[in-house]
């Protein structure tokens, strides 16, 4: 484990303070570029323009092997899923990113190696050898020791679940739901997003505000299995009688 530098660490932390927009993505930062290798580009609010609008993403980091990846650090009160999704693939269709991560930013306070790992376990090329030590340091309390070799095959990264093996059973959280969206494969197909693509071709010139609603409202019936044929209420009264029985 590399011996704690208070200069160095104070470099790095008013670095982060000059850009962050949160304290979860000011943590990330602050961890993140000391495990970097000096050949990957870590760049905090890249801004980017798709066929359906201009964003900005938390970070955008390039390994040196090319890999853009885009990591987006979301609190709940901000964020919409459904929005995220259109995002995402007009992000990855577009070719900004190849890959977009998703962290909770509870994710980032209570586990952030948690989310350190699952960069690290697709793109350990992003990473100088002291911080990868340090990573395989931090993760060998969450993971076997056979997660903790790289991905050397051409997997594809996936969203998957971390979960640590030594909290207390008293602590709340400590699964870390790890959301992640891959853009295309070596044959050209889109990975993920092609249904938000396509709907959103079928309504050219609309924003991604207007496709979110109306791929909500398109999709409530579907999603809670609602039949207005059977609906058995007649009035507002009805509705309260039965509420007054719970």
């Amino acid at each position: 484990m590399a011996q704690f530098n208070s200069e160095e660490f104070a470099c790095r932390y008013i670095e982060a303070a000059s850009t962050a927009e949160s304290e979860p993505e000011l943590l990330f930062h602050t961890v993140l570029r000391r495990l970097l290798q000096p050949g990957a580009r870590f760049e905090p609010q890249f801004n980017f323009e798709t066929r359906r609008g201009c964003f900005r993403a938390d970070f955008l980091m390039v390994t040196p092997l090319s890999e853009r990846i885009i990591v987006e650090i979301d609190g709940k009160q901000f964020h919409d899923p459904v929005r995220d999704r259109f995002r995402d693939a007009f992000t990855l269709a577009d070719g900004h990113a190849d890959h977009v991560y998703r962290f909770a930013a509870e994710t980032i306070f209570r586990h952030i190696w948690h989310a350190v790992y699952a960069l690290y376990r697709h793109h350990p090329a992003a990473f100088s050898s002291q911080g990868i030590d340090d990573i395989r340091d931090k993760a060998s309390r969450f993971v076997s020791a056979e997660e903790l070799l790289p991905m050397n095959l051409p997997v594809t990264p996936a969203s998957f679940l971390v979960k640590s093996t030594d909290a207390h059973p008293s602590q709340l959280g400590e699964v870390s739901d790890i959301t992640v969206r891959s853009g295309v494969n070596k044959r050209g197909a889109p990975l993920f997003g092609r249904e938000y693509i396509d709907f959103a071709r079928e309504h050219p010139g609309r924003n991604i505000d207007w496709l979110t609603d109306q791929w909500k409202l398109g999709h409530a019936e579907t999603r809670i299995g609602f039949n207005p044929a059977n609906w058995p209420f007649e009035s507002e009264d009805d509705i309260w009688e039965i509420m007054k029985n719970f």
